[in-house]
């Protein structure tokens, strides 16, 4: 997995292979609640079946979830997006939250 920050949002994919993902988050420091906007993003024709946004936000608070209790953090998203025509792996969108507040961690600690 590889996560990189654009100045406001954090990117992070995953490519092993002839599968992929992509999350973009917008982690805030402030626990902000489960209702965040989500975009869907299409950068190849959908395959037989799409991910949907409510799919992506359960697996995305899951890892937010992770990574607070692991942090002893409370870090919220503004917002999210990701492709809807990427391959359909709760487990990857978990872990990809999971890391991308962990390297936002990373990100705060050093901006301080």
């Amino acid at each position: 997995m590889r996560v990189s920050f654009d100045g406001t949002l954090f990117r992070g994919t995953h490519v092993p292979g002839p599968s992929h993902n992509y999350l973009g988050l917008a982690v805030s420091r402030t626990a902000l609640g489960n209702d965040f906007p989500i975009k869907e993003c299409l950068a190849t024709p959908p395959a037989e079946r799409c991910v949907t946004s409510d799919e992506v936000r359960v697996w995305i608070v899951e890892g937010l979830r992770r990574a607070n209790e692991e942090l002893g953090t409370a870090y919220g998203l503004d917002h999210a997006e990701f492709v809807i025509s990427d391959t359909n792996r709760p487990d990857v969108y978990v872990a990809l939250a999971h890391t991308i507040v962990r390297s936002a961690h990373a990100q705060f600690q050093t901006s301080n």
